[in-house]
């Protein structure tokens, strides 16, 4: 199964070209468009003094960015291959949150990817568009990780003597750290998590040792050093002169997007509950599958108060809900085995069919995209062999699937001095760059 999901995800890495922001991010940061002083990045030491200008102008996102600007001096090759893996990686700690130590079913775990393939919002955005995938599905895997003591803990009696000593709590701090630095939304999740797992072990009488509050502590240093970067605030003030709604009134489309990426998920998530429910008291598994939801809920409804909300922000909110059905669902398992096994097959039927057919509709899309893209290269080298640095090019046709990364991205536009244009010319060496198509550029 792992190897079927990572040919058919590598397959569409493969096919996915750079966009939008791949092009910045090659170069060691700089504010506004390319100039003379502007220049590849060549080796990891360019990272430093690149993800400081980066703080400093655009926002505190130091691990996503650092990250995404090392994969930038290898082939795309390399971070197709890593970027797969990571999926997978994301996909198995889905299924171990679901019960810590214990050996998962292979249905189960299809039935994870098959959530995730289906549910993870905007799949080419969140996941196979390079600088989206680090932001994105490569913080998850962090997110993931770094909350690992919180949920050995939730899941472990209260009379039960948990670890502790000085090397746990410097190692718990770190993960906190760490885990508070992925991302703004992220990071609020991670920190609400834990304290609802913690509140849920306080509950039931047990003791919350100190490396737990630290940790948290830790997270929330990680979160304070994004949100007080200079970027993040030059940021605020640029969007801010071309935002006029306030809050109150982004609530409505927030709640719209709420139910257009986690409805489905968050319904089946309420219906399972219940029927475990039904069959007696959830106890611990209950909370921790409510703290879950809280959670998830809670960071995609932040995005309520930034003056962007794109749907791909709330890949937290559907790995959390997938977490919470997985925890429902085996407490349904332990009182009715046979409703409950049932159940999950005809889940994975749903999945498998519904998969399917995305995935045919989604590789017939990125593979057209990714041939229009090559013709638009071979223009490019064509037109360089013959000594012209100013080139137009028919533009690939503007696609539509959600899971292609070239949908709704930044990509090149009629007007040469376009900043995206202009990124574009100076990472393939040339003068200028135009269409002769601007009926096929996103607006």
């Amino acid at each position: 199964m792992y190897v079927a999901v990572f040919a058919l995800v590598w397959q569409l890495n493969r096919m996915t070209d750079f966009t939008a922001d791949d092009f910045i991010y090659h170069f060691v940061f700089q504010v506004g468009p390319p100039d003379a002083s502007t220049r590849l990045l060549a080796s990891p030491l360019d990272l430093f003094g690149s993800i400081w200008t980066h703080y400093n102008t655009q926002n505190g996102r130091n691990l996503a960015h650092a990250a995404l600007q090392f994969f930038c001096l290898f082939p795309k090759a390399v971070f197709d291959v890593v970027n797969t893996l990571v999926f997978l990686a994301v996909g198995r700690l889905v299924v171990w949150h679901v019960a810590p130590g214990r050996r998962p079913s292979p249905a189960a775990e299809l039935a994870v990817f098959g959530g995730l393939w289906l549910f993870v919002p905007y799949f080419g955005q969140a996941v196979l568009w390079m600088s989206g995938a680090v932001n994105y599905l490569w913080m998850s895997l962090v997110t993931l990780v770094t909350l690992v003591p919180y949920r050995l803990l939730a899941s472990a009696p209260v009379a039960q003597r948990v670890p502790s000593g000085t090397a746990v709590t410097g190692g718990v701090v770190a993960l906190g750290l760490i885990g508070g630095s992925t991302n703004e939304n992220s990071a609020g999740a991670w920190i609400l998590l834990a304290f609802l797992l913690m509140l849920g072990r306080s509950a039931r009488g047990g003791r919350i040792p100190a490396w737990a509050w630290l940790g948290v502590v830790g997270a929330g240093v990680g979160l304070m050093v994004q949100l007080i970067s200079p970027g993040n605030r030059l940021r605020a003030e640029k969007l801010a002169g071309t935002q006029e709604l306030t809050v109150i009134e982004r609530i409505p489309y927030i709640l719209q997007v709420a139910g257009e990426t986690s409805g489905v998920l968050l319904g089946v998530f309420v219906v399972v509950f219940l029927v475990a429910r039904a069959r007696g008291p959830l106890g611990r598994p209950g909370w921790t599958a409510a703290a879950y939801v809280i959670a998830g809920v809670v960071s995609g409804l932040a995005m309520v108060v930034t003056p962007t909300m794109p749907h791909r922000s709330w890949i937290w909110t559907v790995l959390f809900l997938l977490i919470a059905i997985g925890i429902a669902g085996r407490e349904w398992s332990r009182t009715a085995p046979g409703w409950a096994a049932a159940a999950l097959g005809a889940a994975i039927l749903v999945l498998l069919g519904w998969g399917s057919f995305e995935y045919v509709c989604a590789s017939t899309s990125i593979s057209q995209t990714h041939a229009e893209v090559a013709q638009e290269l071979r223009v490019i080298e064509e037109s360089k062999a013959a000594g012209n640095l100013d080139v137009v090019v028919t533009k690939f046709r503007q696609p539509t699937n959600r899971y292609n990364a070239l949908a709704y991205t930044g990509n090149l536009r009629a007007d040469p001095n376009a900043s995206f244009n202009r990124w574009f010319a100076r990472y393939y060496g040339l003068d200028s760059i135009t269409v002769d198509n601007p009926e096929e550029v996103f607006r």
